[in-house]
């Protein structure tokens, strides 16, 4: 660890030291009765940096800034001098201050994160009197809402010992700041009558935080390969999904004073699951399991955090076993305990991470022509601490898990694969060896998981309707040993129990996946296009539309219990016939003979031999009489899997208000079909072989569950992104919109998007409208049109476009060919909705942003290419259609949200007049309403009907406008500040809500943004006392709520910048960021003009300050 000590006479140093202990020297005490000045400078460097391999925090600007400082003096168990130095007592330049002769004093703080930028410098003048053997007590930063501490509590301190037992509480459970970091020292002094000042030792403040800065990266392509029994199979690694992390046992509280021991007695908080902060794209080297060095350009997901000291000795020691360190307890039958002691060797209170997410990888075995999928959901348990830097006094690294104060630890882990787990599965199933058993081999203590590898496919829908054909190879299938595996959030999870050969389901929800056998050709195979839904076979209203049409109806449908029935007794069929004689294997089962030539290709590989395709299909038997690979024995079935939204319990039937907040923002639903699984013996991680996995997302809201008694859902994704389309039609071009006599359709709700979406699809859902207009589902998987470029899917030429996209989130539930109000679930989302995926951004998954980290991960020059639609676009730009057009805008072209510059608005195509560099692909997000009924005849046209509880609530009181933000979820708000929040990009958590907040009064500010920010960094204010510059959300909620022109000073087409706020958030693309914007620094809010600018004059900022909705 390096350490840094500035030692001089006079000298305060804010070292990155932490744990340093000086020695006192004895010495003659005295106290004399005249008062002399003593002039004390002061410096500063960094924190000290700890990097171990294995963005919501600040820079080096807000983390060595010094805004206040107590300053106490004892003389034996005298106290002869105290003061607090703020702004009231703060002068200009160190002459001011010599000429003061009084208690004052000067700072100039660190103005650049450059390491290598001029540190924090200034000067005290003390007046106290002189004396020898005294001690000063220093402790700057005091900020009554991060800690409780404040001047005055320190200043009734008359006893030294109170003093050095001196302890600071956190007033929020949080592991951010606000720019107000504690520091604190002690050490001997002596003060001449001359003013001369002697120090018992260097004076280095130290910081009571630690910083914890976490990247996970992703050793992409990375190969693990394994032979038995002549079957070698390779699993290559293509990705690492970032679900959440947490952080485990962090202190409420710490001596304000440096021990050689904690105070636990304020006990710990842990921290809500939430999304990774960063992602980039970084190039590194990792070492592969034979040693092998690879350079990979992969990504990097990342999150950091501040917390209080915590230094705990190990249990045990690990011996030098890194992977022993976060070895948990297990009771007698193999399982981890879930109370009492929990961990082998680690302390029980000792800070540990979690961190979920998913590992992707591919799956090729030698003995079959198809590559299969491997997932695996994982969490990773990762005890902090310095565990690469040696001990001394003979204790091992490995054994380390303190926190010291003071200190920044960097961890970096590297993602090789699941082997690990699997191994643990594997091992501990083999037959007579259990976890007591010394043939037992646990390899990754901290790690636990699902894994799924899928012989067919691993399929992720969406929360809403989805459907899609999958195969079933007779050879995959094991008819005496096939079930299913099911979970969601109710009932059991795991496979069915059996009476026989009948699968009993009792207490399990599986209703939510139903099949269809397609129908057989005229060739004698099956036709690989879907069925449409045929209507809800619970429903006991029966139509014959479908039955017509396609010689289908509901009574066809199968859940997985009727359809692993189903296909275990075809499979049975299958065999005895085929087996017997395979030539009149036709009609004998429902699997039917068709060619593949994929297994040719593998033949050839894997024989010597060179058969063409017109060669392989007319060859049946080798030569010993077994059939070729390349015929394979199939069905195919339609899959449709309803959308993840329960009307009532699926297990118990009951109806209940609050039945959304079970299901909402959950993991992935899953259905294992066709498959075996095994546990290991903790119970904490499995391995599940299916045919097919079937994923389906859940609805995410941005919503306090706690609070909100109705809301709205999005979907994750928009599945038509990479389709391409425009918004209103096919016809529309970059040059030419295509929408030349549009009319207003009325749909200019803010908040209702289902009112929007039924007036801008023209539909009267009081007549015969046929979802055969606008949807054909006899197409195959992601179908491509002959004139398309691109998968529209389901949708009918003359309607392929993201606004009759939105019909294919959606269902004819009832089988009777018409779109009826109540199948119209998922709508467009209203320009109101569409924002609140970046108020509450931090509640939603990662691929479920506003800005997906997807999107933002392509690099600055990456473009579309010449011949595509989008030629010279952006890849990591992104444009959000909302449903919502605003007359004062336009009453054709709905408002569009510009995705990567987090509330800028446009009307839809506007960006064309703009010039290429700010063209981007759009997109629409899709919501549902959550805990409503669904719509009707009656009310599905009234603007004022099926609207859920407003994510954000606003009360107007004169000029004076009030948001109650209490219905965000806890995740995406900030701490309580009455100060100014540090300047920070749109992603840090100063551009955050609190749980309400205030408009105040208009100040003119002529400097421009640039200037707003140098003046932030210094501590400074544009504000009256009490009040602050907004941020990037509260701008965007102003200027969507506060919709009076005169309030914007009556600039109603922004003819000049007066009526123009600016806010303290840099944009993360622009110049102060990664350059991707430009010199769009920051952004410009007002009436009807919210928009990222390189920077202006002549502005104001509209004062804000943050307040509890609780007492308004």
């Amino acid at each position: 660890m390096t350490r840094f000590f500035h030692i001089a006479a006079l000298f305060l140093v804010f070292l990155t030291v932490s744990c340093v202990r000086e020695e006192l020297q004895e010495k003659p005490v005295f106290v004399s009765d005249e008062q002399t000045l003593a002039l004390i400078e002061f410096t500063h460097s960094d924190f000290e940096r700890i990097n171990i391999s294995t963005k919501a925090t600040l820079g080096l600007v807000p983390e060595s800034r010094v805004q206040n400082m107590f300053v106490c003096i004892f003389v034996g168990d005298k106290r002869v001098y105290a003061h607090y130095f703020d702004v009231a007592n703060k002068l200009g330049s160190k002459d001011e201050v010599i000429a003061s002769n009084d208690n004052t004093w000067c700072i100039t703080n660190r103005s650049s994160n450059d390491p290598s930028a001029q540190e924090t410098t200034g000067h005290i003048m003390i007046k106290s009197p002189s004396f020898s053997g005294g001690t000063i007590y220093l402790i700057t930063n005091i900020d009554a809402d991060m800690v409780n501490i404040s001047p005055e509590k320190l200043n009734t301190v008359r006893v030294r010992s109170d003093l050095d037992d001196l302890t600071a509480s956190l007033n929020q459970e949080i592991t951010s700041r606000n720019g107000y970091f504690p520091m604190s020292y002690k050490t001997g002094i002596d003060i001449a009558a001359d003013g001369t000042v002697t120090l018992g030792s260097p004076i280095s403040l130290h910081r009571m935080d630690s910083k914890v800065m976490v990247n996970i990266r992703v050793a992409t392509d990375n190969e693990l390969e394994t032979t038995e029994d002549g079957v070698t199979t390779k699993q290559t690694l293509k990705e690492f999904i970032p679900e959440s992390w947490r952080v485990v046992n962090l202190p409420k509280g710490a001596y304000v004073f440096g021990k050689d021991a904690d105070f636990d007695e304020s006990g710990y908080f842990s921290t809500e699951p939430v999304v990774f902060e960063t992602k980039s794209t970084q190039t590194f080297a990792y070492t592969d399991s034979k040693g092998v060095s690879h350079t990979v350009n992969s990504p990097v997901n990342g999150f950091s955090l501040y917390m209080l000291e915590n230094r705990e000795e190990a249990k045990n020691s690990v011996n030098g076993d890194y992977h022993l360190r976060d070895k948990r307890v297990k009771n007698a039958d193999g399982e981890y305990v879930k109370t009492g002691d929990k961990w082998v060797y680690a302390p029980e209170d000792a800070t540990y991470l979690e961190i979920k997410g998913e590992v992707i990888m591919t799956v090729d075995v030698s003995s079959e022509a198809k590559q299969q999928q491997l997932s695996a959901a994982v969490t990773y348990y990762i005890h902090l601490g310095d565990f690469i830097h040696s001990e001394t006094g003979g204790v091992d690294a490995k054994d380390n898990y303190d926190v010291d104060r003071n200190t920044i630890y960097n961890y970096t882990i590297t993602i090789k694969g699941v082997s690990e787990i699997e191994t643990e599965v594997t091992t501990s199933n083999l037959p007579g060896v259990g976890p007591n058993d010394p043939g037992f081999q646990e390899n990754e203590t901290g790690a636990t998981g699902q894994v799924y590898i899928a012989k067919e496919s691993i399929y992720t829908f969406d929360a809403h309707y989805g459907q899609r054909v999958f195969c079933f190879d007779a050879a995959a299938i094991d008819a005496d040993n096939v079930t299913w595996y099911v979970k969601t959030p109710f009932g059991k999870e795991g496979i069915p129990e059996k009476v026989g050969d009948v699968e009993v389901p009792a207490g399990m929800d599986y209703k939510w996946v139903h099949f269809l056998l397609n129908a057989v050709q005229a060739d004698g195979t099956y036709s690989q296009k879907n069925f449409p839904w045929p209507g809800d076979p619970d429903d006991g209203e029966k139509y014959d539309y479908y039955k017509d049409a396609y010689g289908i109806s509901e009574d066809d449908l199968m859940d997985v219990v009727e359809f692993t029935q189903f296909i275990k007794d075809e499979k049975r069929k299958f065999d005895r016939n085929h087996d017997d004689n395979p030539d009149n294997n036709v009609g004998a089962s429902k699997f039917l003979k068709e060619y593949d030539d994929a297994w040719r290709v593998w033949y050839n590989d894997n024989n010597e031999t060179s058969y063409s395709e017109s060669e392989a299909k007319a060859m049946t038997y080798d030569a010993a009489g077994k059939e070729y690979p390349w015929w394979r024995y199939r069905m195919y079935m339609t899959v449709f899997v309803d959308e993840y939204y329960y009307e009532k319990d699926p297990i118990s039937g009951e109806e209940r208000e609050d039945l959304w907040k079970e299901f909402v923002n959950q993991p992935n639903r899953l259905m294992h079909i066709l498959c075996d699984n095994m546990k290991s013996f903790d119970k904490e991680s499995s391995a599940t072989g299916s045919v097919i996995t079937l994923r389906q997302r859940s609805i995410q809201t941005p919503y306090n569950l706690s609070n909100a008694t109705t809301a709205w859902g999005c979907e994750v994704v928009d599945e038509f992104k990479d389709s391409y389309m425009w918004y209103y039609n096919e016809n529309e071009t970059k040059s030419n919109p295509g929408v030349s006599g549009l009319s207003a359709k009325g749909n200019t709700s803010e908040t209702n998007g289902l009112y929007n979406t039924i007036k801008l699809l023209n539909i009267n859902l009081g007549s015969s409208v046929q979802w055969s207009t606008f949807v054909d589902y006899n197409r195959e998987n992601d179908y491509v049109h002959t004139d398309y470029d691109y998968a529209i899917f389901f949708m009918r030429t003359g309607y392929v476009s993201l606004l009759y996209s939105i019909l294919q989130r959606n269902r004819d539930n009832n089988g009777n060919g018409y779109i009826d109000p109540d199948e119209i679930r998922w709508y467009q989302a209203a320009v109101e909705q569409v924002f609140g995926l970046y108020l509450g951004g931090l509640g939603l998954s990662d691929e479920a942003q506003l800005y997906p980290s997807q999107v933002a991960a392509f690099p600055a020059d990456a473009t579309f290419p010449a011949g595509h639609r989008f030629a010279g676009m952006f890849k990591w730009q992104l444009k959000v259609v909302s449903s919502t057009c605003r007359t004062s805008l336009s009453s054709t072209m709905p408002i569009t949200v510009w995705a990567e510059e987090g509330v800028s608005i446009s009307t839809y195509k506007k960006s064309f007049d703009w010039g290429i560099g700010d063209q981007s692909p759009y997109s629409v997000r899709c919501a549902r309403n959550l805990g409503m009924p669904a719509p009707t005849v009656g009310n599905i046209g009234n603007a004022d009907e099926n609207n859920p509880e407003p994510l954000v609530k606003m009360v107007a009181s004169g000029s004076e406008y009030k948001f109650d933000l209490r219905n965000i979820n806890a995740k995406s708000l900030r701490f309580y500040t009455t100060r100014e929040l540090e300047p920070g990009d749109e992603y840090s958590e100063m551009s955050r809500l609190s749980s309400g907040f205030i408009t105040g009064e208009k100040v003119d500010y002529p400097d421009g943004y640039a200037s707003l920010k140098t003046l932030l960094e210094s501590g400074g204010s544009p504000c009256p006392e009490g009040w602050r510059t907004p941020n990037l959300r509260e701008g965007g909620l102003m200027y969507l709520y506060c919709t009076s022109s005169n309030w914007w000073d009556g600039d109603t087409n922004n003819t000049d910048n007066n009526g123009l706020t600016l806010v303290s958030t840099y944009n993360s693309l622009g110049g102060y960021g990664n350059g991707k914007k430009g010199a769009k620094n920051t952004w410009f809010l007002g009436y009807d003009f919210a928009s990222l600018q390189p920077d202006g004059t002549d502005l104001n900022v509209r004062c804000v300050q943050d307040g509890d909705p609780a007492t308004w």
